[in-house]
């Protein structure tokens, strides 16, 4: 039971990283906001928000796919932090023998709510795209953009709109 329960240091730094919360929600926000232009989403927004078993703070979005896909295809895209994925992408990719350093990485995935479904779909919308559990992901060290905060956000946005392209093209294929 006792580990469980958080400790005092533990609560102490879960109020630290509230207080810059609003500006990782706003940052994944525009991350979803720029993969989501000229896509075919559907629905409502989905705001980004934490899964701390995947390690990951992310956002997605249904998107309407080609008649041969299934329903309830996702656009998604956020932080990851490998060290804390407890059974999501990282034991699949070291599984297929591509090694994932600890470091955070910022990441796009196209994805299913139920693991396998995408399965059927061949192909791949990039080279450095992977296939956990079926879906479509990749990902970027955080460390590769630069440490000037405007410049990195420049950085990151063109990133997510090369994928974008990718998924893009990848859907029309």
């Amino acid at each position: 039971m006792a580990q469980e329960q958080p400790t005092t240091h533990d609560l102490t730094l879960f109020g630290a990283a509230l207080e810059n919360f609003s500006q990782v929600e706003a940052f994944v926000n525009a991350m979803l906001y720029r993969l989501e232009e000229g896509l075919p989403v559907r629905s409502k927004y989905d705001y980004a928000s934490a899964s701390s078993s995947a390690g990951i703070f992310s956002a997605g979005r249904p998107i309407t796919t080609p008649s041969s896909w299934p329903d309830n295809v996702s656009v998604g895209a956020g932080i990851w932090y490998p060290h804390l994925d407890r059974g999501w992408y990282r034991s699949e990719l070291e599984d297929a023998k591509h090694f994932v350093s600890e470091t955070p990485k910022i990441f796009v995935h196209v994805y299913h709510k139920v693991d396998g479904e995408l399965g059927d779909i061949g192909g791949k919308p990039g080279p450095d795209w992977h296939r956990p559990v079926t879906d479509f992901f990749t990902y970027i060290d955080f460390a590769s953009f630069s440490n000037d905060p405007d410049e990195r956000a420049t950085e990151i946005h063109s990133w997510i709109e090369k994928k974008r392209v990718e998924i893009k093209d990848f859907l029309q294929a």
